[in-house]
């Protein structure tokens, strides 16, 4: 298999800039990863200092992103 025929990070994340957003429980919120998500790059929330049951709740903003995908 050539190099020419694996997809690309980007394609592969449907994103359209090579930009993630870093997870940084505190200073994240779903609004934000919503907004980078829907400037297409990859917009994620921290859950290292949330508590599981935290991080399994829906986050309306990102439930719904204006376009692109969001982790």
């Amino acid at each position: 298999m050539s190099a020419a025929s694996i997809p690309s990070m980007l394609e592969q994340l449907g994103i359209e800039h090579p930009i993630v957003q870093g997870p940084m429980t505190g200073s994240d919120t779903p609004a934000l990863a919503a907004a980078v998500s829907g400037a297409g790059a990859l917009g994620m929330l921290g859950c290292g200092m949330r508590s599981p049951a935290r991080c399994r709740r829906p986050q309306a903003p990102c439930a719904r992103p204006p376009t692109g995908p969001s982790a």
